[in-house]
């Protein structure tokens, strides 16, 4: 072999590493490092949520609500942080509010204030790498599920006859279905999952090509893997299609037809796995996590009746 062609050989092995690295580390950076810049995603047309349709005297309201911190340990010893607001009289029944990938914010707020008014109480908590859960990798719902279960013990320590629902919007609807893939003591009745996805390798699969229009490969299988180093889980293995379809819990699954963040497909492949009790919600016209927004009285009306039937 010339000894220029084995230089180029030798050259390009010892690059090629580099450059993987580099192209891993940049996705998984823009989608898992909580403090990375996401202008990129959120300022995607087709990831366009009109902020104006929400009813910002709600977060006011909200924050007026009194309320108190609570912490616990996670699985792997992180400090889990949430916020706890009780209902205005003595209640057994308890929500488990888990928000989406922007983090705590009006649409939670709405959520949260509508519980209450049915005689909930309340805990949200802040997902991994979000608010006062400090953690550098975000858990897109795979590690929080495990969470979810050390907030149920909480609520058990303080109301051993809690009646529990899981509710969640977006990346915490994913959490509270993949939550309800694991063993869950007999206090946890219900999920409710709006705008949640079926697995986070589709979900990035369908964004990437949209915010790039490139070839996926090997971008996203570098990225993965960097997240499996640094995170401890691969994209494949937040696998929400596979945890409903182990769990026992009954689901309403709620989506917006107009919904271009997560789309449509995903709510009839969680519903068609689902081997309990479930219901199925389309909004009509409703875009990612405006589907409380675009016809309340049927997104209420159809809560309360389902969870109506387990709590």
């Amino acid at each position: 072999m010339p000894k220029r062609t084995f230089a180029s050989l030798l050259t390009a092995s010892a690059i090629a590493p580099m450059v993987a690295y580099f192209i891993g580390n940049k996705f998984y950076n823009l989608c898992i490092n909580p403090d990375s810049d996401k202008t990129d995603i959120f300022n995607a047309p087709h990831n366009f949520i009109d902020r104006k349709i929400f009813d910002i005297g709600v977060g006011d309201k909200y924050e007026r609500a009194p309320k108190r911190d609570i912490y616990a340990t996670g699985f792997d010893g992180l400090k889990l942080h949430a916020k706890v607001l009780h209902s205005g009289s003595p209640s057994e029944k308890w929500c488990i509010l888990c928000h989406g990938y922007g983090g705590v914010g009006v649409v939670v707020h709405k959520a949260a204030l509508k519980f209450k008014e049915l005689g909930y109480n309340l805990l949200i908590p802040d997902l991994r790498g979000f608010g006062e859960t400090k953690c550098d990798y975000i858990g897109w719902g795979w590690h929080d599920r495990l969470d979810v279960a050390s907030w149920v013990k909480v609520i058990l320590s303080i109301n051993e006859g809690a009646s529990i629902v899981l509710y969640g919007v977006s990346m915490g609807a994913a959490t509270v279905m993949a939550a309800s893939g694991e063993e869950m003591p007999k206090n946890v009745k219900v999920v409710v999952e709006d705008s949640g996805y079926s697995s986070l390798w589709d979900e990035f699969l369908y964004q990437y090509r949209l915010l790039y229009g490139a070839p996926h490969f090997p971008v996203l299988n570098l990225a993965s893997a960097t997240s499996k180093l640094r995170a401890k889980y691969s994209f494949k293995e937040v696998n929400i299609v596979k945890q409903v379809s182990k769990s026992r819990l009954p689901i309403l699954f709620i989506h917006g037809d107009r919904d271009t963040f997560v789309p449509i497909k995903m709510v009839h492949d969680l519903h068609d796995a689902a081997k309990t009790k479930k219901q199925k919600l389309i909004i009509q016209g409703a875009r990612h996590v405006e589907a409380l927004i675009t016809n309340e009285k049927l997104y209420w009306d159809s809560v309360r009746r389902f969870i109506g039937n387990f709590v």
